[in-house]
Parts: C-alpha cells; sequence; structure tokens
C-alpha cells in the first residue's frame, strides 16, 4: 500500500523536473535572440560575453552568488550543470529568463535588469515558501 502511494508522487516529481527542464531549455534561446535584437536597434554588435554574462546575471541569483559553471564545480556535476539542478531552481531559473525578455524588450540596460529581476526572484521565493507552508 505505501509503495503504490509513493510510486505516483516519484512519477509526479519527475515530471516536474522535466517539465523544468524543457522550460529552461526553451527560454535561453530567446533571451539571447532578444539581446542580440535589442543591441543590433542601438547598433551595437552582440559578442558571445553578452550572452554569457546575461546567462551569469541570472545564474546567481538562482544560485546564491555563483555561476552555473562554479555552482556545478562545486557540487561535483560534470557535463552540463542545468541537468543536475533540481526542478525548484529550474522553474526559478525559467521564470527569470522568460522575465528578462520582457525587461530587455523594455530597452532596460544591464543595471536595471540586474536589479529587477533581484526584486522579482525575492518575491518568487517567497511565494513559494507561502505556498509550502499553507
Amino acid at each position: 500500500e505505501e509503495l503504490q502511494r509513493s510510486v505516483p508522487e516519484i512519477a509526479a516529481r519527475y515530471r516536474r523536473q522535466l517539465k523544468a527542464r524543457l522550460s529552461a531549455a526553451n527560454n535561453f534561446k530567446p533571451m539571447c535572440d532578444a539581446l542580440n535584437m535589442a543591441r543590433a536597434e542601438m547598433g551595437k554588435a552582440t559578442q558571445q560575453h553578452h550572452y554569457t554574462n546575461e546567462s551569469n546575471m541570472i545564474s546567481r541569483i538562482v544560485l546564491g552568488g555563483l555561476t552555473a559553471k562554479q555552482w556545478a564545480r562545486i557540487n561535483g556535476y560534470s557535463g552540463e550543470p542545468r541537468d543536475h539542478m533540481n526542478a525548484e531552481q529550474l522553474e526559478h531559473l525559467s521564470y527569470l529568463e522568460s522575465t528578462n525578455i520582457t525587461l530587455i524588450d523594455m530597452g532596460m540596460e544591464y543595471e536595471q535588469r540586474k536589479g529587477e529581476l533581484t526584486r522579482l526572484s525575492q518575491r518568487w521565493l517567497a511565494k513559494r515558501l507561502e505556498a509550502v507552508n499553507v
């Protein structure tokens, strides 16, 4: 009986993890495209480090000040760091990437976006805590 209850819970956890991973993967390219387009509209070229800066900014917010590569190294993971993040981290990352696309489209500069994403991240985390404590 206990096993019958736990199998659906495990399956639900795996579905949530997969859904979060796909969502995080699906937002990265549009975020890069938005950045490239915004910079092109200003007559600026977009270099690889610009994409890296965006990714690192969001990772630092989600992973407590660490880039994804730093987080993976500290935790002993190899390969793609996102493949080792839990569902909540991936959902948080996806939320911030999606929001960042909107902020880029609104014409916000990097530091403005960083501040707004940090504020929205804290709000997102607070809502998650409320949901758990209800």
